[in-house]
């Protein structure tokens, strides 16, 4: 993160990308949503069922105001990510779209009663690296991580295109 937002902003930037995000992949229909390539193989349900999970973790530091999360976390990005879309399987679109719905709306219900200071400083969620800040953690795992889904579903939607399919 390059300037220091308030907490106001910061909501509003992650607002932002997930309008962004959210109007781009529930506007899809289930056949599309089930097709493989938005992430590797993925199905963009099960792309959207990840982003989830890491907005859930989110919520797992916000609620208490301590640094702690799934023993997920341990494995490397690409084993992580795996065993989450294997607990995510079998689930239908319109559910974990209305899974993404609702948890995002808490996360930012959430960020909202952060204050200022607490954005930044880690001491102000126990368990913290100091050498981390809260909003560097949280950017990671909102805006950012929309962003870059957001552009590989475009990607992948424009391939189609091409395709003619």
């Amino acid at each position: 993160m390059s300037d220091r937002m308030t907490t106001k902003e910061f909501v509003a930037r992650v607002r932002s990308a997930w309008d962004d995000w959210y109007g781009l992949v529930a506007c899809l229909t289930d056949e599309r949503a089930a097709e493989r390539g938005y992430h590797k193989d993925w199905t963009l349900t099960e792309v959207i069922a990840h982003v989830t999970w890491y907005e859930k973790q989110m919520i797992g530091i916000l609620e208490p105001r301590r640094f702690v999360g799934s023993d997920l976390w341990e494995l490397p990005t690409d084993e992580r990510n795996e065993i989450i879309r294997n607990e995510n399987a079998g689930r239908n679109h319109a559910e974990v779209l209305a899974d993404a719905r609702g948890t995002h709306q808490r996360m930012v219900e959430l960020l909202e009663g952060l204050t200022d200071d607490e954005l930044y400083d880690p001491a102000a969620f126990p368990g913290m690296p100091e050498e981390w800040t809260p909003a560097l953690v949280l950017e990671g795992n909102t805006f950012d991580h929309y962003e870059g889904h957001a552009e590989l579903v475009r990607e992948h939607l424009a391939a189609r295109h091409k395709e003619g399919t």
